[in-house]
């Protein structure tokens, strides 16, 4: 059972499983539905669940949002995208729909499947996780910058100055003659805002 709740169990092709992405997608819808569930006064039932028509399909839709974006970056159908999330909400316990019972959200007939299949379009259509790195060199904060600027100005080298800039211990050679440079560059940006 604990394999389960730690897997976002999908068919044998796309799996995303036990890592804390998925660990995280799974807490992060359980707790969007348990909010949605007491923002909109949903009760429990005899039967242990609460009614998925107490609240509107489209709120909890977007409460599988986690989910929906951790496997639309992946080049399948919205059919697909779909049923995989009906596999990772059924298959793991409890499951993060709670109280909402997950056979309710995902009938066929039902308005929630309709809603949660327009709400996969839109995330697909967004781009869905962003998970790409971007471009280039990560930028460094003035923070920084202002920082080992007071490094250099009270006598300490490139080396420490680099190491400031790039939060690391041993700075390699291009680092450290790139300190100079940049350091001379906020210089002339911070004079010529003053």
């Amino acid at each position: 059972m604990e394999a389960n709740r730690k897997t976002l169990a999908l068919d044998d092709e796309i799996q995303i499983g036990p890592d804390r992405e998925s660990e995280a997608a799974l807490s992060d819808a359980a707790a969007s539905f348990a909010k949605c569930a007491k923002s909109f006064g949903a009760r429990i039932g005899s039967n242990g669940w609460a009614s998925s028509g107490d609240v509107p399909a489209g709120a909890l839709a977007a409460c599988l949002d986690p989910i929906m974006v951790a496997l639309a970056g992946r080049r399948v159908s919205i059919h697909r995208i779909v049923n995989q999330v009906h596999d990772a909400i059924e298959r793991t316990q409890p499951p993060p729909s709670f109280p909402f019972m997950p056979f309710e959200l995902f009938d066929a007939s039902g308005p929630v499947r309709a809603a949660i299949a327009d709400r996969i379009r839109q995330v697909v259509r967004d781009g869905g996780a962003n998970t790409k790195q971007p471009r280039g060199r990560p930028p460094i904060s003035e923070a920084k910058k202002t920082r080992a600027l007071q490094i250099r100005a009270a006598g300490g080298s490139n080396r420490k100055a680099a190491m400031e800039l790039y939060d690391t211990k041993t700075p390699s050679r291009q680092q450290v003659s790139n300190a100079s440079t940049i350091l001379r560059e906020f210089t002339k940006k911070t004079s010529r805002l003053v």
